[in-house]
């Protein structure tokens, strides 16, 4: 029997938070097994871009 994900283990919602409050949403990005690799950079890569551009 599986157990069932919580709230804040779902992809969807990592996305989310990645995009709203980043600092927690990183940390669940890189701790998550079920995410890939590459999405993981892409995601962090992106986050980094757009904090780094002048606004």
């Amino acid at each position: 029997m599986e157990a069932e994900q919580k709230w804040y283990q779902k992809s969807e919602w990592i996305y989310v938070l990645v995009l709203l409050f980043w600092p927690i949403g990183l940390y669940l990005l890189w701790t998550n097994k079920e995410i890939p690799k590459m999405n993981k950079l892409i995601m962090t890569g992106n986050w980094g871009g757009n904090a780094s551009s002048p606004v």
